[in-house]
């Protein structure tokens, strides 16, 4: 498993070039849709925390950036998110994405993670699969949170070739947890800004 996800990472990672071919009309135009789309954000979120504002825009905005073909992964919508749900593990929850891939046996999933209070903590994504191919939109979505978050992509490389299941990563700006669960044929990312 973990021999196909750094394969789809390796071209997940070529793919992260702004696309060359764009007009000065079409960067405008998108430039344009993402202020509309961060003004009605902020309208109704004021009450939000600022730290899960700046990451969904930082998110979408390298969503933008990089040149997908057919592995793009969803951009994050605010307004489409729910209440708070408790897991397990005692963290709360709230879906920021939830997506089928490589024909409906994989999905990927994105949650904010809150403290009780409604407080953000961080972001989880999680895919997994039942035929042992990594969902592509997932890797692409790990992969973008992991360029927004300044994280070494020689790290990220270096646990897939390690037999290691679990690696803690840190720098100024956050705090990341990859794991890997081969059973599950599961991959999850953690990032907590701090």
């Amino acid at each position: 498993m973990k021999k196909i996800i750094l394969v789809l990472f390796l071209v997940l990672a070529g793919c992260s070039s702004a696309p060359q071919n764009k007009t000065d009309n079409q960067t405008a135009t998108a430039e344009e849709k993402t202020e509309t789309n961060d003004r009605s954000t902020e309208d109704l979120f004021k009450t939000e925390d600022t730290k899960l504002k700046k990451i969904v825009s930082e998110y979408n905005q390298k969503i933008d950036d990089l040149n997908w073909k057919d592995t793009r992964p969803q951009k994050i919508k605010l307004t489409d998110i729910g209440e708070p749900i408790k897991e397990g593990n005692g963290d709360y929850t709230r879906e920021l994405i939830s997506e089928k891939d490589n024909s409906d046996t994989a999905i990927y999933t994105v949650r904010a993670i809150n403290e009780e209070d409604g407080t953000f903590k961080g972001v989880r994504v999680f895919t997994s699969s039942d035929n042992g191919k990594a969902s592509p939109k997932g890797m692409g979505s790990m992969m973008t949170f992991l360029l927004i978050s300044d994280s070494s992509i020689d790290d990220l490389t270096n646990f897939l070739n390690s037999s290691e299941t679990e690696k803690d990563l840190s720098n100024d700006n956050y705090d990341i947890n990859i794991s890997i669960d081969s059973s599950l044929n599961a991959f999850t990312l953690k990032i907590n800004p701090k």
